[in-house]
């Protein structure tokens, strides 16, 4: 395999070390992680498994927002659970069909999040309501709470519908457009109910590229304030210099106890064929105000 070295691009807002943050969340789209060697639609080997750690370590954030991870049995082997909750979405097994240009089996994508120990509050939920159909075909979201300063912060974790970049008119619009609706309402109750809410992960739209329909679905309700805290504009991980679709959303009162101390993308040098994922982690750390 070739070797990869890792830097890290698009800084902003730095006023001091990452490791002076309060919170460090990085979300990260692992691309068919399986924990099984040779599975799935990026079948891996024990070296591809040592790099994915190289990251994590590297990065080191409190809270990991997963993306495409077929079970918690799998990121034991990336991340030690004696020093992290991990959690997996519970939506059930959907057999796959082939992957694209192989002959090996689709695993399932699920959403996961990853806490270092001490941190949770209770264990992570589901948030069902993103699988619009109810057919089990598109991702759950998962969320969970923590405490800061005696607020109650969510920290919700996204996948949603793919193939819908920008516009409308594509078929998998149908579904994304039909998701945006449910999560805004579930912010909109969580901060309702005093809750500070983080939304993040690999939302499969081009939020920050102008006048765009979801975004502004996101955005409507003012009294939320909801805000891209993470690096917007071109994606500095798209071999095709295209806008970024992974992000880290912030409501007004999850601002009022913390503020962004800097946000960057982590991002992979080398072929592109070489990189330990598609995507990169998307970093932004926070400091109590």
């Amino acid at each position: 395999m070739i070797k990869y070295a890792f830097f890290v691009a698009a800084f902003a807002f730095m006023s001091n070390s990452v490791n002076a943050a309060d919170l460090t969340v990085a979300t990260w789209n692992l691309a068919h992680f399986s924990g099984q060697d040779g599975s799935g639609c990026r079948p891996r080997v024990q070296n591809d498994y040592d790099e994915l750690k190289a990251v994590i370590l590297n990065v080191d954030p409190d809270v990991w927002l997963f993306q495409e991870v077929e079970s918690v049995g799998g990121l034991a082997r990336i991340l030690d659970p004696t020093k992290w909750d991990l959690y997996a979405e519970k939506r059930a097994e959907r057999k796959g069909g082939k992957c694209y240009g192989g002959t090996n089996i689709m695993n399932m994508q699920r959403t996961a999040i990853a806490l270092k120990k001490g941190m949770l509050l209770a264990p992570p939920t589901d948030l069902k309501f993103l699988d619009v159909n109810g057919s089990g075909a598109l991702r759950y979201g998962v969320s969970a709470r923590i405490a800061m300063n005696g607020t109650t912060i969510e920290l919700i974790n996204v996948h949603l519908k793919s193939g819908c970049f920008s516009g409308k008119s594509e078929e998998a619009c149908r579904s994304l457009f039909m998701q945006v609706p449910y999560l805004t309402s579930y912010v909109g109750q969580a901060d309702a109910e005093g809750r500070a809410v983080l939304v993040g992960g690999d939302f499969n739209r081009r939020l920050s590229q102008k006048n765009d329909e979801v975004w502004a679905t996101l955005s409507f309700n003012d009294k939320l304030g909801l805000q891209m805290s993470s690096v917007t504009g071109t994606s500095r991980c798209s071999v095709k210099g295209e806008v970024a679709i992974d992000y880290q959303l912030t409501t007004d009162k999850f601002r009022s106890v913390l503020t962004r101390e800097n946000a960057y993308e982590y991002t992979f040098t080398g072929p592109f064929k070489s990189w330990p994922s598609d995507h990169c982690p998307v970093v932004v750390s926070y400091t109590l105000k």
